[in-house]
Formats: C-alpha cells, structure tokens, sequence
C-alpha cells in the first residue's frame, strides 16, 4: 500500500469518525423535533426507565450502607433534609436514605480513586489521573440525582398538556375534580399520572385539592405544574370553573412547548456547523488535495 493510498483511508476513517461523534453529541434528535412540528403530535406518556445512571447508584448504594451504619448519626440534620427533598424530588430512587446519599459521595470517591490510580500507573501518569478520578466520583452521586430531578420534571411538563385536556373534558361532564382525576388515571400510564395517583391519595386521607398538588410539587420540580396549582388556587377562591382554567393553561403550555422546540431544532442546525466546518471540511479537504500535494512534491 502506497502512502497516498493511506492518508486517503486515515482520512475516510477520520471523517466517518468525526461525523460519528456529531451525531452522538447531537440535541434531541433533530428528526423527532422536526417530525413533532409537522405533525402536531403530543407525547406519549412512559414512565422513567432505570438507566446507567441507576446502576451506578446500584453499584455504590451497598457500601454506604455499610458506612451509613457507623456514622449515621455523626451528620449535619439539615444537610440529611436538603438531601432528603432532592430525594424525594428525584422519585426516591431505590428507595436510597440522604444518609446513604450522603456516604455514596465518599464511596464514589474511594471507588474511583483506586481505578484512576491503576489505568494511571498504566499509562504513565502516577496517582495524578486517582486524584482526578476521586474528585469525579464524589460529584458524580449529587450529579446523578440533579439529572434525575430534571428529567422527572422534563416528563411531567411534556404529559402535562394532554392530561389537562382529559382532565377538562372529564369536569366539563359534570365531574368533580377528584373523580375527573380519578377517571384519568384509571384509563392512562405515565408519570404525571403515577404522581396524580399520589395526588388521589393525599384527598382520601382528607387533604383539599390545593393541598395535594402542593405536595406534587414537593415530589416534582415543575414551573409549568406551579402553573397548574395557581390556576387550581384562583379557581376555589374566585369560584370560576376548574374545567376553563384547565383548558386556558394546556393551550398556553402547548404554546410555549411549541416554540421551546423550535428554539431547539434551530440550535440544533448551527450546533452541527461547527464541527462540520472545524473538522469534517479541513479532513474533506485533506483526503481531495493530500494526493495532488504529495504528488507533486515527489515531482520535485
């Protein structure tokens, strides 16, 4: 094999490998979001899947609680209650205590110190990359629930529209807004309608309505479900028709979802400029005139 015959194939590889990686890096497949604005299509409900980031909380949660067991008393009350609503607000994944929380920061730590120093010896680099790694692995447990929190959220404003046309249409029937609630949840799957179910509960128990959503919004982090319960406030104190107040707010919330998805695809086209002009072009340029340049400079 001829050298130009090589850079022609390092180059192919270095382009087929460039555009690999744009695609991975790329914003919320931009076909789903172009496909969703043609259509009009609303999103399905689905509940939240146990990903990577579960088994790495899996994978850490048994050895601190282990830790948890001798040191359970020794931490700061309220640091355990901010950990606690971030809990709670992330769904209680695998039913994990903040103290437990707490120790996997430090297991995590540990856990990747060891790692890093081994690939570091390894390769070269000493015990730096183990320091590095253990700073990674007691950032990594807070990051993952912070992640979590967004996405339930993210969920919930997605099923929101939707469910407030059900809900609407149940009431506008003569429902009451527990029954409408309950109707809905009976004959849909989600998240939102898991945590609504929550929300049926809280009233059985003798809560009011705007009692039981304050306590959806202790579980969810959700500007557009603060919305929800405002418009649920004004209408028990002015005496106006959950049902319109309903109605108004999901065509608002589409609205607003609409255009956060336009904002989105156009981010998403000037995104892949840059690396396409940075990397994929000067490769392009490489494999075309690399052949011509080392031609003619074995001419000379």
């Amino acid at each position: 094999m001829d050298v130009t015959t090589l850079n022609m194939l390092v180059g192919v590889c270095l382009t087929a490998g460039l555009i690999m990686i744009v695609l991975a890096i790329l914003p919320p497949n931009v076909n789903f979001l172009s496909k969703r604005l043609a259509e009009g299509n609303d999103y399905v409900a689905r509940a939240v899947k146990k990903d990577g980031r579960y088994a790495l909380l899996q994978m850490l949660l048994p050895y601190a609680q282990k830790l948890s067991a001798k040191n359970a008393g020794k931490v700061d009350k309220d640091r355990l209650k901010v950990l606690d609503k971030k809990l709670l607000l992330a769904g209680s994944p695998l039913a994990i205590k903040p103290i437990e929380l707490y120790n996997m920061r430090y297991v995590g730590a540990i856990a990747f110190f060891i790692v890093g120093c081994i690939f570091g010896f390894v390769m070269d680099f000493g015990p730096v990359l183990g320091f590095v790694a253990a700073l990674v692995g007691f950032i990594l447990p807070d990051s993952v629930i912070s992640s979590l929190i967004k996405k339930r959220a993210q969920q919930c404003d997605m099923e929101l529209p939707e469910t407030l046309d059900l809900l609407s249409v149940c009431m506008d029937s003569s429902m009451t807004p527990t029954t409408a609630i309950e109707t809905v949840c009976s004959k849909n799957e989600g998240l939102l309608v898991d945590e609504l179910r929550f929300v049926l509960e809280d009233t059985q128990r003798g809560a009011s309505l705007v009692q039981a959503f304050e306590g959806l919004l202790r579980r969810v982090d959700s500007e557009r479900l603060g919305k929800l319960l405002q418009a649920i406030k004004m209408s028990a104190r002015y005496g106006t028709p959950v049902a319109t107040q309903l109605k108004t707010l999901s065509g608002f919330i589409r609205n607003d979802t609409c255009e956060l998805v336009k904002q989105h695809a156009a981010k998403a086209a000037s995104t892949v400029m840059i690396p396409v002009i940075l990397f994929i072009l000067p490769a392009m340029v490489c494999i075309v005139a690399g052949p011509l340049i080392l031609r003619a400079a074995a001419g000379n």
